[in-house]
């Protein structure tokens, strides 16, 4: 491979998650495959963006409105863990509420459920686990299963079980303490924002599903061999007609993709509708350097900066592109709006070379490109990251599957 891998960011990015940010993507992308090629970053956000520095004091209480249509299955698991990153005890509450087992109390050295399983828990800090990619650490990993064993929720969950090592209970315990990681790293993050933007990304195994996945099965055959995969339906079944209508409302709030952008994120899109001219000869001169000095030009894009491309690309002596590459973008919202400068409707075929646009179900954020816009070398990609809006919103970059439709699409 040859050429330039020339990203353009989203909304509300600065330092130092625009460092961040790209250094995950150069990472990803090489790890598959993409050698040979020169990579460029845009930090338009940094360089051109809006200050962001007075905008603590302007913020109301969000709105939200839902829209009718039960969730689907997926939805609910979806859902499932966005409450559990709220409460990573939503599942072991619901846990305690089965029709308890009789248990007597602890005789010849045997010890009671709850004891038992907050031993499992705590155990859990001192396993080897294979923790590549999930960008947590074997420290946040114990604090997490120390949180777990010590809650009363486990021993309650415990207790009306009636045995540590049901296979179901064992994965609900492992649920908790992942969640209790996210959570934890979530808190931390917002802890240093001031109000203003979250400073640092989340780790991946906050964007990466499967990898989520893999982590709590990890755990499970940690703290009970043989239980990794076992499907019970007891208290899914339960756990499902207990949270539905939370679920669903939760569900149903956060499908309305105009009243979940972030504070950073409005500001920078209000900010490039009044000054949108500086960030596109930022972007316009950036763009030719790179494809001079190392063609062809592949531009990938993510949220807003696929906006800011689009004008670009529309413009009067644009910078040869050879492909457009975007994820979880809003160009068709935009252009259904009129909210772009130089590309506006009713132009149905945008001066654009191949178009390669992804998006996910669950990033509220993401659009598709067709039938909003003509041509045959458009084309609509759908990933599916596994994780709650808004980790959705950046899991692209950690989905290997993008990097190789990118690599099969290199001109």
């Amino acid at each position: 491979m040859q050429g330039t891998f020339f990203f353009v960011h989203g909304t509300g990015v600065r330092e130092p998650t625009y460092t961040q940010f790209w250094t995950l993507i150069q990472e990803r992308a090489k790890a598959n495959g993409f050698d040979g090629v020169t990579f460029v970053g845009c930090p338009w956000g940094p360089e051109k963006g809006a200050d962001l520095a007075l905008i603590p004091a302007t913020l109301p209480a969000p709105a939200t409105r839902g829209i009718p249509g039960a969730p689907t299955a997926t939805e609910l698991e979806v859902a499932l863990w966005a409450a559990l990153l709220e409460d990573p005890l939503f599942e072991l509450r619901v846990a305690a509420q089965a029709v308890p087992t009789s248990v007597g109390p602890a005789i010849g050295g045997v010890a009671t459920p709850e004891k038992a399983a907050a031993g499992m828990a705590l155990m859990v800090g001192s396993k080897p686990l294979d923790l590549t990619d999930t960008g947590v650490d074997t420290k946040e990993i114990a604090e997490a299963a120390r949180f777990v064993s010590a809650s009363r929720e486990l021993g309650s969950a415990a207790r009306a079980v009636g045995k540590s090592n049901d296979p179901a209970l064992v994965q609900a315990v492992a649920r908790a303490i992942v969640a209790r990681v996210i959570a934890q790293k979530r808190t931390d993050v917002l802890a240093e924002s001031h109000g203003t933007e979250l400073l640092g990304l989340p780790p991946a195994v906050a964007a990466n599903g499967a990898r989520r996945d893999q982590l709590v099965g990890d755990i499970a055959e940690a703290m009970s061999p043989g239980t990794r995969g076992i499907v019970t339906d007891w208290l899914r079944d339960r756990l499902i007609d207990f949270a539905k209508p939370k679920l669903t409302e939760y569900l149903r709030a956060q499908r309305d993709p105009l009243t979940r952008a972030s504070v950073s994120g409005a500001a920078d899109i209000l900010y490039y509708q009044r000054r949108g001219g500086e960030i596109r000869k930022f972007l316009t001169d950036a763009m030719k350097t790179a494809a001079a000095a190392a063609p062809p030009l592949v531009a990938v894009a993510h949220s807003l900066g696929g906006e800011l491309l689009a004008d670009v690309l529309a413009q009067d002596d644009p910078p040869r592109v050879d492909l457009l590459v975007t994820a979880g973008t809003q160009i068709s919202l935009f252009h259904a709006v009129d909210g772009l400068e130089t590309l506006r409707p009713p132009d149905g075929k945008p001066p654009f070379p191949r178009w390669v646009n992804f998006y996910d179900q669950n990033d509220f954020l993401s659009y598709t490109a067709k039938p909003t816009f003509k041509g045959d070398h458009i084309e609509d990609i759908e990933l599916a990251s596994g994780v709650p809006f808004p980790d959705a919103h950046g899991a692209y970059w950690h989905n290997d599957e993008l990097y190789q439709e990118i690599k099969q699409r290199w001109p």
